[in-house]
C-alpha cells in the first residue's frame, strides 16, 4: 500500500477512494450519493465497489463497500 496514495482514518466510517484503477468490482451510483467531510462540504460519489490493498509484507486486505469519489 503506498502510504501517498492511502491515508488511514481509524474513525471512519466509510471507506473512500479516488481512483477508479483500484477497484476489483465496480458499480456506478447515480442516485445523488454524496459523501459530506468537513465543514458543509461535500463531494459527489460516482460508484461504490471492492478494493484489494496489498502490502509490502505479502498480506493482502480487500475493503468492501468502498466509495468511489474522485
Amino acid at each position: 500500500v503506498d502510504a501517498i496514495v492511502w491515508w488511514i482514518d481509524y474513525g471512519a466510517t466509510t471507506h473512500v477512494c479516488k481512483d477508479r484503477c483500484w477497484f476489483k468490482t465496480y458499480e456506478p451510483v447515480e442516485d445523488g450519493s454524496v459523501l459530506y467531510i468537513v465543514d458543509d462540504h461535500f463531494a459527489p460519489v460516482h460508484g461504490k465497489g471492492s478494493v484489494a490493498l496489498e502490502f509490502s509484507f505479502g498480506k493482502t486486505i480487500t475493503l468492501f463497500n468502498v466509495l468511489y469519489v474522485p
